[in-house]
């Protein structure tokens, strides 16, 4: 997946950075476009990393990932309209995907130096995503303001990281190290 990232390096800058833009300076105000947007990402992400990490491998040929992309893409569409009209669980997933990226960058800064478990990984991440999304029913407004802000912060760097070089998959960041 990371290799397909890279190899497209010019439409994922534009993307993430376009993205992480809108997410980080506009999340509040255009919160129904961002909620869907989000079902789509999320939506895509988790279909292409199933994929990806149970039976398609990294020497598959080009087409197959082209409409396994299609796919989740289409599906995204069809959560992130759901998502829209039901306008609190949309919160809740758009403030656990701000989480989990809060998680990120957590681990990223320097949990990874504690331990290098990929299950521990996986717990904290969604750890953060899980009580974020679990504040959005208390707080609404103030968790989808920072939600949004540290997603799209954390998209539009990666973003220009992508293009920058020297940007490490986030999720392999312990084994480069």
């Amino acid at each position: 997946l990371w290799t397909w990232i890279t190899d497209n390096e010019w439409v994922m800058f534009t993307l993430a950075v376009v993205i992480g833009f809108l997410f980080t300076f506009f999340g509040r105000k255009l919160i129904s476009h961002i909620i869907f947007i989000t079902g789509v990402i999320l939506t895509m992400f988790i279909v292409i990393l199933i994929f990806y990490s149970t039976f398609l491998k990294s020497n598959t040929s080009n087409w197959v990932g082209w409409v396994v992309l299609a796919s989740s893409f289409l599906l995204g569409l069809l959560v992130g309209f759901i998502l829209v009209k039901v306008e609190k669980l949309g919160g809740f997933i758009l403030a656990g995907f701000g989480g989990y990226c809060l998680g990120l960058l957590i681990w990223n800064t320097f949990l990874y130096l504690l331990t290098t478990s990929a299950a521990l990984f996986w717990i904290f991440t969604i750890a953060c995503a899980l009580i974020c999304g679990l504040f959005t029913f208390c707080l609404f407004d103030q968790i989808i303001i920072l939600a949004t802000a540290t997603a799209g912060s954390f998209v539009f760097i990666a973003g220009i990281g992508i293009v920058a070089g020297s940007y490490q998959n986030p999720f392999t960041i312990d084994k480069v190290i």
